[in-house]
């Protein structure tokens, strides 16, 4: 299904995104939150200035997003690595 949509002025389909219907309906609708958020926050101001506070604010969420996860993958492996010392102790202790 071909989704076609305006947002911030332009017009997009999901065949120019390379993306299905539904997962661009999901982007843009993202984006939009944050093109209005940044409307009330910051009134009425000139578009080109609101597109760039716009994608700061979209790209300060994901690299938060990275380094959350960074730090969960690094908890991971720090635990993992504590669960394969006590096994390599166990394993020395039963032989």
């Amino acid at each position: 299904m071909l989704l076609q949509q305006k947002i911030m002025g332009l017009q997009v389909d999901s065949k120019m995104m390379a993306l299905e219907a539904l997962e661009l309906r999901e982007v843009l609708n993202f984006i939009e939150d944050k093109w209005q958020d940044v409307k009330r926050d910051f009134g009425n101001t000139d578009t080109t200035k609101r597109i760039v506070l716009t994608t700061v604010r979209i790209a300060k969420e994901l690299i938060d997003l990275k380094n959350k996860q960074e730090h969960v993958s690094k908890m991971h492996e720090k635990k993992f690595n504590n669960i394969i010392k006590q096994l390599e102790q166990l394993d020395i202790i039963l032989n």
